[in-house]
């Protein structure tokens, strides 16, 4: 199914070209059905998952989730588009399950603090004068190591998983190594809780 995200955006007086013309349609999302011609998506029912494209409430499914939460440190404007997809599908292949049956639910920016040592400081400053080649302090500076803030995404998935077992294993895969290994074939940073 696919749900109208656009209006008649002339006054023609052929109702078919301008309807045509005017109307963007875009695929219905994970978790929703999309009656054709429908202005909004609906979402399923609660306990129950449909994948992207359904057209109707029989597509909602029960199903069972599981929700996962994890750090990655890339800006969250990145993780759009192709970046998103890459993402959802290292979630799948790490999971067992579809990537149908993974959605991101949401992403958060965040800034994590990075201790930085006397070389990388002066280095950040544009300042490698007095910098010792390994180790020690800069002209004897022993205060604490300055810090830098990073941008990290927090992300929020769920998977749908058929019964009680198969969210179980979707769950012990993505603790295990898995998870990490199939961000790095996607070409995506490690994730950290």
């Amino acid at each position: 199914g696919y749900q109208l995200v656009g209006g008649l955006a002339s006054a023609s007086t052929d109702s078919v070209t301008a309807a045509a013309a005017s109307q963007d349609c875009t695929y219905c999302p994970p978790a929703y059905f999309c009656v054709g011609g429908s202005a909004s998506s609906v979402a399923c029912p609660a306990g129950t998952f449909a994948p992207a494209g359904s057209n109707s409430s029989s597509a909602c499914l029960p199903a069972v989730f599981v929700l996962v939460t994890f750090s990655l440190p890339v800006s969250k404007t990145l993780i759009t588009g192709n970046v998103a997809d890459d993402v959802v599908a290292a979630l799948a292949a790490a999971s067992g399950l579809a990537p149908s049956a993974v959605v991101i639910e949401s992403t958060t920016s965040l800034r994590r603090a990075r201790t930085l040592g006397p070389r990388r400081r002066a280095e950040a400053a544009g300042d490698n004068a007095g910098v010792p080649e390994r180790g020690g302090d800069v002209a004897g500076d022993r205060r604490a190591d300055s810090v830098s803030a990073l941008s990290w995404t927090r992300v929020q998935a769920k998977l749908a998983a058929g019964d009680e077992s198969g969210a179980s294993a979707a769950r012990d895969q993505l603790m295990g190594p898995a998870m990490n290994r199939e961000m790095a074939r996607a070409g995506l940073p490690a994730a950290t809780d």
